[in-house]
Order: C-alpha cells, then structure tokens, then sequence
C-alpha cells in the first residue's frame, strides 16, 4: 500500500489480494484519521488472452465508501478523471507476451527473429517509469531485442486508462547502462540513480535522472546522451542540468538542426582575432577570439561545426554559442550567414598563413611528428600556445 496526502485528501493505492479494510485500518491508525468519507476505484480481472489464459482487465468498478454506491463499466466507458485502469506490472506483462510471440510460439525459442522486450531495472525487478501527459499517465519502458545486450532498439509509452500504446523507434544504451554512467559522475558522493525518463533535448534523444543520496532525497540531476552515454551533464536543478547538457552536446559537435534546438544561445557576429586547433580526446576543436569580445574564448567542435575550416583571421563570422558557467570558454552552436556557410577563402597553398585553418601546412590535428595522438594540445601555425596566449589573443610566431 502507498498513500500521498494533498490538503485535507488522502489518495490510497493498494496492491493487488490486498485486505482493503484491514489496510485502511492500518493506514488510519498510522495517520491518526478518526472520521472520513472514502471513495474507491477498482478493476475487474479477466483472463482471455490466448488460447491458454492470459489476465487483462475487462471492466471498472466505480465504488463511493461512504453509500456503498457502485458503477460497474467497460473499460472504454471509464471516465477521463480515472488516471489509473491497467496497473504498470501488468501492461509490462502483456507488451513482453506480444515481444515474444508476435511472429509465433516456436519462434520464441526457435530463431527469435523479431521477439522484443522491455528492458529490466535494477536487481532483476521491471524497469518503468510514469509520464503525465494530456491528463493521463502514461508508463513508459525502454525495448531491447532478445538477442541483444546492452542496448535498446526502442521504447514505448501505454496509456494506464486505455490501454493505448506506443512505440517510439531509437538505438541507444539500456537505462541501466545510463544509470552506471550518472552514478560514475558523482561516485564520491555515493548517490543512487532512479529509473530514467527517455526525453527530447535539443533534437537529442536523452536519458533524464535524478540522484538520490542514502536518505532517498533528491540531491541532483542527470542528462545522458543515449546514443553516447558516456557524455553526462549533472547539475543542482533541472534548468542548470540542461544547460550544462546543452553546451555539452555543443562541444561535442552534436548540434540540433531546425527548431528546437538549444533554449539558451547568444547570437555574436565580429572579426576573429585569433584562431587556434587543438585536439581533445580525438576529436579537433578551433579556438577563436572575436574582435569585442575580450576575454571569451569560441570552441567550435568537429565534425559538427564542419564549416569553421574555411574561416581565417580577419574573416566576419557569424555564430551562436552556449554560455558555460564558470568558465570564459564557451562551445559554439552554429554558424550563420547565407546557408549556413564559411566565406570564399584564399586557395590553402596560396594563403600566407593568417589562420591554422588555412595553412594547410600544420599536422593534421590527429598525430603529432612522432605519429602518437595529440591531446589537448593548441596551436597556432604549428606552434603551442598557453590558455594565456588563447585568452589575450596574441599570436605566436609563425613557423616557416
């Protein structure tokens, strides 16, 4: 049994075979309620499914406590003010019965070409979760193929009133995988992951958590990229969790297009001053200052931000960025202008070397002379610069 209490109005939920008056004796006892009218909701099981059985529910019984009143009805006759027909468990239940026998009975053993189910939770329990939505709500549950590991080929949304279901097509990490990956992030502080929420975020498909500490409190909150889990934005609040999360997909070169993109940009247009690469875990970052701007630094992150090569020093550029808090290095978004593209720049063998990205003559950005990755390394002409040097915008001496 579980109870919530709002205002003067207690909403009880009770198990199934559950004694209901021993439990509302039990629950009045705990709360101290010595006078109150009762109203309950409950369902009718039926078993219909398959040749074999199978439990559904068939009809609704709408009883007020306090005249012994009752309504018995259909399921597609229940009121819209009913948030809750169909239990979770069951509508897992019946979802893996159609996973695995859909394409039929042998080949649920046999093959398995095309059996589905829902993705587990923590210690072997039924992994879901609960989505409001136009005033009903809606279980949701990530789908994994029965032949895979940790991956999901999808997720589905159920309708707890209705029944109506949907299923929702995206590869990706399980929700336990996603869990591990936000728990590592705050590993010292011992802090415990709830069941996610498959969310949109920018055009990304992305995992939403809170952290728990030992107490059950809510300490933080996670985003995890599905499709690369092991990019994690954790914040205070959910708002500060998106922003960290969006300037995280920006830095990566994982940027929205169209509408719905990121909810905090800043539109910055001038001369870029200075102009530096470096790579960064594998992947080539540019690095610029914009005439204006003093004491921000621009990262525009490859492949995402593909068109930035065909910028220079003294070129306009166009662009949008995400503020990062506590920090004056901020990733860009996108890069404007007419479609979207970089200025008509000089033939790379021609140009005098303005630019890195213009040289053609540094490394490729992926191997240094000894032909070992190089991380974390900036450059300007082929010469290492300090943050300092990025930060004021000063260049080094060109190399010849």
């Amino acid at each position: 049994m579980e109870y919530r209490k709002f205002g003067d109005t207690y909403i009880v939920r009770m198990d199934r075979d559950e004694e209901i008056l021993a439990q509302l004796k039990i629950f009045a006892e705990k709360e101290q309620v010595k006078l109150a009218s009762v109203t309950a909701l409950g369902a009718v099981k039926d078993f219909t499914i398959g040749l074999f059985g199978g439990e559904t529910i068939s009809r609704v019984v709408l009883c007020d406590a306090t005249t012994g009143e009752t309504q018995d009805l259909a399921v597609a006759d229940c009121p819209e003010w009913v948030d809750r027909v169909f239990p979770a468990e069951l509508l897992i239940q019946q979802y893996n019965w159609w996973g695995a026998y859909n394409n039929g009975w042998l080949n649920s053993f046999l093959g398995q070409e095309g059996v589905v189910r829902t993705t587990p939770g923590t210690d072997g329990t039924l992994g879901y979760n609960y989505i409001a939505k136009d005033d009903d709500v809606w279980v949701y549950t990530g789908v994994t193929s029965a032949t895979a590991d940790n991956s999901i080929i999808g997720f589905v949304l159920v309708n707890q009133r209705t029944q109506e279901s949907h299923f929702y097509s995206v590869s990706g990490a399980t929700e336990d995988s996603a869990m591990q990956s936000a728990e590592g992030q705050v590993q010292n502080l011992r802090y415990t992951s709830t069941f996610p929420l498959l969310i949109n975020v920018s055009n990304q498909p992305t995992y939403f958590m809170a952290l728990k500490d030992g107490a059950g409190l809510v300490k933080k909150f996670a985003m995890i990229d599905i499709q690369r889990y092991q990019n994690v934005a954790v914040g205070d609040t959910v708002a500060d969790t998106q922003k960290a999360y969006e300037a995280l997909l920006a830095t990566n070169g994982v940027v929205a297009e169209g509408e719905g993109g990121a909810t905090d940009v800043v539109t910055v247009k001038g001369t870029i001053r200075s102009m530096n690469q470096a790579v960064i875990e594998g992947n080539t970052h540019f690095y610029l200052t914009v005439e204006g701007e003093d004491g921000s630094i621009f990262d525009f992150a490859l492949p995402g931000l593909l068109d930035i090569v065909g910028y220079k020093v003294g070129d306009e550029i166009n662009f949008t960025y995400v503020e990062a808090a506590g920090s004056n290095v901020s990733p860009a978004y996108e890069i404007l202008g007419e479609g979207g593209k970089a200025p008509a720049t000089e033939d790379a063998a021609g140009a005098s070397g303005d630019g890195a990205a213009a040289t053609g003559e540094a490394p490729t950005g992926d191997e240094n002379a000894s032909g070992e990755p190089e991380d974390d390394v900036v450059q300007q002409n082929g010469a290492a610069q300090t943050p300092a040097d990025v930060a004021s915008g000063e260049d080094t001496e060109k190399v010849a």
